[in-house]
């Protein structure tokens, strides 16, 4: 245990690690100060060094203005694989214990755990990332305050260090009244690969950056995303999440990247539009806006897709699919679509606010609900369910057994099962054996052989799905 002064203005205790020595599974405690004016102990490990798989506390202060536990890396230290616990302050006036990162430091594999006060109005424990400091792959949780008015866990990334390929976990009060913990970023940081998960009652903000914004591997979560006026970029993990809580910022935007997907469920209010880049982005909020009152920007290979509402504009670039799979997406601004605009099983379109809708490129509705509002111009091609023919029929009677071949055209996001029945009756039509799904490409044209036709009677025909 690494103690704190005891008389005020006294020295607390410290322990330092250098050279190539490391802390093994050691269990270190930091104890916050114990009275006012007494400074408290600190753990410094420094370059070449690691925690290893120790279990360290930085405990919180125990009394009017003191700090709390204190331990720091710098140069190239590396956490390793240690348990980390800073506690919040004890009592009214005390600070929580903290661990701080230097230099080129990094949290490596650690997992650190950020609590919250007990005290009323007074500070969490907090992990701070300096110069470029990384998280690594660690693991970092920021609870909430433990009593009405306590603040929570803190997790701070300063001048330019970034979170790596860790997660942020943020977390609501543990009372009712408790203050969530938070994740911020200021000056040139960035969020890496990692994952933030910032639950209801959870904060993540990035208004206090000096640049334009930053990217980070992927958000989700009922808690609080404030951009400020900051671009925030998601989805370079690839990892499919969702978000709940409300993202907010004037002149903020969001950028959707990767191959993953993203649902926005809340009534967002960021100002500054939504661009997406790679992935899905799915839109199911019940109220307002799922994207904030900005434009909606849907790029080459993306795919925008929901039962929610668009606050703003909606473009579709040239060869980009817009996607909607049952229920009504609202759109309150124009669209303009360059690109393709498929609408699927049942799925329709409401363009709200008396906006107009320019269709340039492909419109796509054989299987969905749309129709055409009073301000819809067509420039360019609408597929609706007429376009669903078959082209030929022929019947090889002299084949043992009989064959049925059939032709029609396919279209590209469409699959196409050939059905058989004995009756003309929707009821009894299903799949024939030993045929199989086949998908459409615009033009091209689909064969179906039944190699097996009935002797009597058969009626045929092609299931489009979706």
């Amino acid at each position: 245990m690494i103690n704190s002064g005891t008389v005020s203005g006294g020295s607390g205790g410290g322990t330092q690690f250098s050279d190539t020595s490391n802390a093994g599974t050691s269990n270190i405690t930091v104890k916050g100060g114990v009275i006012d004016g007494a400074l408290v102990g600190n753990l410094l490990f420094f370059t070449g060094t690691s925690a290893s798989s120790a279990h360290i506390t930085n405990g919180g202060g125990e009394d009017n203005n003191t700090s709390g536990g204190l331990t720091q890396f710098s140069g190239t230290a590396t956490a390793g694989s240690a348990v980390v616990l800073n506690n919040g302050a004890l009592v009214s006036g005390a600070s929580g214990g903290n661990t701080s990162f230097f230099g080129t430091s990094t949290a490596a594999s650690a997992a650190v755990t950020n609590n919250g006060s007990a005290a009323f109005d007074n500070e969490g424990g907090g992990t701070f990332f300096y110069d470029t400091a990384t998280l690594g792959a660690g693991t970092l949780t920021n609870n909430g305050g433990l009593v009405s008015g306590g603040f929570g866990g803190v997790t701070q990334f300063n001048i330019s260090s970034t979170a790596g390929s860790g997660t942020i976990i943020a977390n609501g009060g543990q009372v009712a009244g408790g203050l969530g913990g938070r994740t911020d970023f200021f000056d040139t940081t960035d969020g890496g690969t990692a994952r933030a998960i910032t639950n209801m009652g959870g904060r993540f903000n990035i208004s206090g950056l000096s640049s334009m914004g930053m990217a980070i591997g992927s958000i989700e979560g009922a808690g609080a995303y404030t951009l400020g006026a900051k671009n925030l970029r998601v989805g370079g993990n690839n990892l499919t999440t969702s978000v709940a809580g409300i993202v907010s910022g004037t002149g903020g935007s969001l950028s959707k990247e990767g191959n993953g997907t993203l649902t926005l469920t809340g009534a967002n209010t960021y100002t500054g539009g939504t661009t997406v880049f790679g992935g899905i982005l799915v839109v199911a909020n019940l109220s307002g806006s799922g994207t904030g009152t900005g434009a909606v920007t849907v790029k080459t290979g993306a795919t925008l897709g929901g039962i929610g509402t668009i606050g703003g504009s909606l473009t579709v670039d040239t060869g980009s699919l817009v996607m909607q799979s049952g229920g009504t997406l609202i759109v309150n601004g124009m669209i303009i679509n360059n690109g393709t605009m498929r609408f699927v099983q049942g799925a329709s379109l409401v363009v709200g606010n008396g906006a107009t809708f320019i269709n340039n490129g492909t419109l796509d509705i054989m299987t969905g609900g749309f129709s055409a509002p009073a301000g819809f111009t067509n420039n360019g091609i609408v597929l609706d369910s007429s376009v669903i023919k078959v082209r030929t029929v022929s019947l090889n009677a002299a084949a043992i057994p009989a064959t049925v071949t059939l032709t029609m055209t396919g279209y590209t996001g469409h699959l196409y099962q050939l059905e058989r029945s004995t009756a003309l009756d929707v009821g009894v039509f299903s799949p024939v054996s030993g045929v199989p799904t086949q998908s459409g490409t615009t033009g091209n044209t689909l064969t179906f052989i039944d190699p097996a036709a009935p002797t009597v009677q058969a009626f045929y025909r092609v299931r489009v799905d979706p």
